[in-house]
């Protein structure tokens, strides 16, 4: 069951998980789409809803400058041996959330929300490293409830 404070505490973690790894972008749709309970499609959102309530949550986490969304790039060092590790990987964001806006709707057009960029290649990156969460006003909290 979605708690009061389900928002503000998820916030929180991505904050908190932000110090030490980075987020998929399939994690924030299920973010808004879910509400934190185990009853799937719990919030009654439609995809296009789901997706505008993303691009809500993206924008706003980035527009505080703690976070940026990305790409990671495999290496171009064909010097080093063996495969890359996970450190070799280069981020690069996207220059803005109209860009990235026309890839996820190009990507979910064609796959849906199962498509595999969602989950394994459009990540969430925290900058502000050390920083804590602020208290989110209610526009955010409103994404996290039925619709």
């Amino acid at each position: 069951m979605m708690t009061e404070n389900y928002a503000q505490d998820y916030i929180d973690d991505l904050y908190e998980e932000g110090e030490f790894d980075i987020t998929s972008l399939s994690f924030l749709f299920g973010a808004v789409n879910f509400g934190g309970t185990e009853d799937e499609d719990c919030l009654n959102k439609t995809d296009v809803q789901c997706l505008q309530d993303a691009f809500i949550l993206i924008n706003y986490l980035i527009s505080s400058g703690d976070f940026e969304i990305g790409k990671f790039t495999p290496p171009q060092d064909e010097e080093k041996e063996g495969p890359p590790s996970r450190d070799d990987y280069i981020f690069k964001p996207y220059e803005n959330i109209e860009l990235l806006k026309k890839v996820v709707i190009s990507l979910y057009e064609k796959e849906g929300f199962n498509a595999e960029p969602f989950h394994s290649e459009i990540w969430l990156k925290k900058k502000s490293l050390g920083k804590k969460s602020p208290m989110i006003p209610d526009e955010i909290k409103k994404l996290f409830r039925p619709a």
